[in-house]
């Protein structure tokens, strides 16, 4: 499964998808590496940006690139509602330490 459909897939409200790097556990949120960049409440999906300025590694960027396009396919084809949540500082530099400090990413 490529990382697009898996986000694709997290969007449509399945779980416990595992792609490498990008993952979906059994509660629906979705996974970059160790830092959760989306969640789904119901029939809203929730995307955390961590996107510039607030960047983590190039990757998750990446990852929350196409969770940003799911949730907004999702809200077109089926009316799913979402939202995209900037982080706090204090969050964005918690995840930069994990990443520097010998976490994945």
């Amino acid at each position: 499964m490529t990382n697009r459909e898996l986000v694709r897939a997290w969007a449509e409200g399945r779980v416990n998808m595992n792609g490498g790097n990008l993952s979906v556990d059994g509660e629906g949120s979705l996974w970059s590496y160790d830092l959760e960049i989306g969640r789904r409440q119901g029939q809203k999906l929730i995307v955390y940006d961590y996107r510039a300025p607030m960047t983590v590694s190039h990757t998750t960027t990446c990852h929350v690139g196409l969770a940003v396009t799911a949730a907004v396919l999702a809200h077109e084809a089926h009316g799913i509602s979402y939202a995209v949540e900037h982080p706090s500082f204090d969050e964005v530099a918690l995840a930069r330490a994990y990443f520097v400090g010998g976490g994945r990413g």
